[in-house]
């Protein structure tokens, strides 16, 4: 008897675990990692794909924000982002604080290249995924991807459909947020456009003892529009208009602590204190020495996706245009009266 019990203690449990598993199925994720649509599982690619809501959920609303859900991702700053801004990827990126060097990690904004990472610095909104491939991807998006590459897609214009969203968002230090967008069809399931954008605001949390500049703040406007056309059964184009401005400073370096050397600059007839006050960890008080490391840019681009499927081939054009302008400000610290 003890051993029928517990041949069907055995197999109940069996049993409920294949329910379970039927009901429990894995949602498809759809990449373009390989320029094709197709499932994750299917592509060959070390790949990490993160949905809208993933995002969202997360509070991923610039590209320093995504290493937070990609831990092979990381942005390192040396003065201002706009100047110095670099991507990595598992650790891998461009050495160097030279505007004018090409990244090594390339950033694809539907489909369309963004040769610097100043130009990546606005606000993401209204996506619809965003892809981390990590690795040489050379083959597929060319030379400027051999640590890996980002893939940005935003929503397409509905072409059935009205549909809006307006999020609003507090933060400390005087800061906000507000996004916002809109959908329509002009032609039903012909024609459809889309618009969005974003504003972000928030004063700076590090002050400079000598110059009283504030670091670390942000003024950011995007805008896009778009339009979708399906022409017929087999082709489709789509083209996209976007804009932003920015104006912030960005990233002045902490004061930890008072020098040892207090009384070696008093000897040489200096400021007791170097030019530099003493610091202090609460971070509500962070103070730097002069600040000065400002970033101003104006930038806009437009693309256009062409898509043509036939019976046994398919083509796609992809252009697009940019002008990004960036007036990068760095105090020199020589010479500055104590």
């Amino acid at each position: 008897m003890n051993k029928n019990i517990s041949i069907a203690v055995l197999i109940i449990p069996f049993a409920l675990l294949g329910a379970f598993s039927a009901k429990a199925e894995i949602e498809e994720v759809v990449v373009t990692a390989t320029k094709r649509v197709a499932n994750v599982q299917d592509v060959p690619i070390a790949v990490t794909a993160l949905s809208s809501t993933q995002l969202e959920r997360e509070g991923v609303d610039t590209m320093r924000d995504l290493s937070r859900l990609s831990a092979s991702f990381s942005m390192n700053t040396t003065d201002s982002e706009a100047g110095s801004g670099t991507f990595r990827i598992r650790g891998v990126g461009t050495t160097g604080n030279n505007i004018g060097l090409e990244q090594s990690v390339g950033v694809f904004l539907d489909g369309a290249y963004l040769s610097r990472p100043g130009v990546a610095l606005g606000d993401l909104v209204d996506l619809e995924q965003i892809e981390v491939l990590r690795g040489p991807q050379g083959t597929l998006f060319g030379r400027n991807t051999s640590a890996g590459a980002i893939s940005i897609k935003t929503k397409t214009a509905s072409l059935t459909e009205t549909e809006s969203f307006v999020n609003v968002g507090l933060e400390n230090f005087n800061g906000y947020n507000l996004q916002a967008g809109f959908t329509a069809p002009i032609i039903d399931d012909k024609l459809g456009f889309r618009l969005s954008g974003s504003y972000r605001q928030r004063d700076g949390f590090l002050e400079a003892e000598l110059t009283d500049e504030e670091s670390y703040t942000r003024d950011r406007l995007s805008l896009r529009s778009q339009l979708q056309w399906e022409i017929d059964e087999d082709s489709s184009l789509r083209v996209i208009v976007d804009y932003s401005t920015l104006d912030e400073n960005c990233c002045d370096a902490v004061i930890l602590g008072e020098t040892p050397f207090v009384g070696l600059f008093a000897g040489t007839g200096l400021p007791a204190d170097g030019g530099n006050p003493g610091g202090s960890g609460d971070i509500d008080d962070l103070k730097s020495a002069a600040g000065g490391y400002g970033s101003k840019i104006d930038q806009w681009g437009i693309s256009a996706e062409y898509n043509w499927q036939g019976a046994n081939h398919s083509f796609t054009y992809l252009g697009s245009y940019r002008k990004f302008e960036t007036d990068l400000q760095r105090r020199d610290f020589v010479g500055i009266e104590v």
